[in-house]
């Protein structure tokens, strides 16, 4: 089982990370982490080796990194690497592991960036250490928070490293699996549900306004939500602090701030309540997969 302790941790570089790094899968989020990490000078191109499905792509990552190792498949990748981030889809996570169970070794450190997969289930393919991350695709600009959680192998030393180099591109919040779900919801998912929200809040403006465009208008609101995250972050505010500030007795903005208030709770419960319900169909999809398994 994957237990931490609910923490945040902000993490400063940690110098040259040496070791051989492997990515199966580079979609989303492997290509995201790859630039993340070259990115934040912690790891060379060099040390990082590829693969993916999809071999036509193989050559796109050659041209943009040169230095980086690509490998024919699966299980090369695991021979060589001394991290294995997988980085695929959670329903072929079993046929992954199947593949590279021969190769793997004690001193092997599986990173899985799938949150409907248990490690306790990876624990079946793979003895080795295993930390779960969920990274959020703001660590392309090394903000954001990933979640990470460690099996019972991964001792302080190795979670030190491992957590200083996804550190590297972000925030790390080390939290217990059983919580996994919901803070998915608030972290990885939650740029894709901002961003919806505020697109929302586009739309209704430009259908009360002949003045401005739609690329003005985004960006204002985009650099007002940039200074309202600043000025609660750096001056220790909460939400309520800031309404309190604007939203004045009997000023204009009270009467905006009442129909939130009126509106959106339900458009949230109603939010997170599909979520996780689409959460729980994926999770019970990969435990058939995973019983099915080791029922053989």
């Amino acid at each position: 089982m994957c237990s931490c302790r609910g923490k945040m941790i902000k993490l400063v570089k940690g110098g040259d990370f040496m070791d051989r790094i492997g990515f199966i899968g580079y979609g989303s989020m492997g290509s995201m982490l790859v630039k993340g990490l070259i990115g934040s000078g912690q790891v060379r191109q060099e040390q990082i080796i590829v693969t993916r499905k999809d071999k036509s792509r193989l050559d796109e990552i050659k041209k943009t990194w040169p230095e980086i190792n690509v490998a024919r498949n699966a299980a090369d990748t695991a021979k060589d690497a001394d991290y294995i981030f997988i980085c695929v889809k959670p329903l072929e996570y079993l046929d992954i592991l199947k593949e590279i169970k021969p190769f793997i070794r004690p001193d092997h450190h599986i990173v899985s960036i799938a949150g409907a997969v248990a490690v306790e289930d990876i624990e079946k393919m793979a003895d080795c250490k295993i930390t779960k991350v969920i990274p959020t695709v703001l660590s392309e600009v090394r903000e954001g928070i990933t979640l990470v959680c460690h099996n019972g192998r991964v001792t302080e030393e190795d979670s030190a490293r491992i957590e200083a180099l996804l550190g590297s591109i972000g925030r790390i919040w080390r939290i217990d699996e059983k919580d996994f779900g919901f803070a998915t919801e608030l972290t990885s998912c939650g740029p894709g549900l901002i961003a919806a929200v505020f697109q929302e809040l586009v739309e209704a403006a430009l259908r009360h306004t002949d003045s401005f465009g739609r690329d003005e208008i985004t960006e204002k609101v985009l650099q007002t939500m940039y200074g309202t995250s600043r000025l609660i972050l750096e001056k220790k505010m909460d939400f309520r602090d800031v309404i309190s500030r604007v939203a004045t007795k009997g000023g204009i903005t009270e009467e905006g701030v009442k129909v939130i208030e009126k509106g959106l709770p339900q458009v949230f419960d109603e939010m997170l309540d599909q979520c996780m319900r689409k959460r729980e169909a994926v999770n019970g999809k990969i435990l058939y997969q995973f019983r099915d398994i080791q029922e053989r």
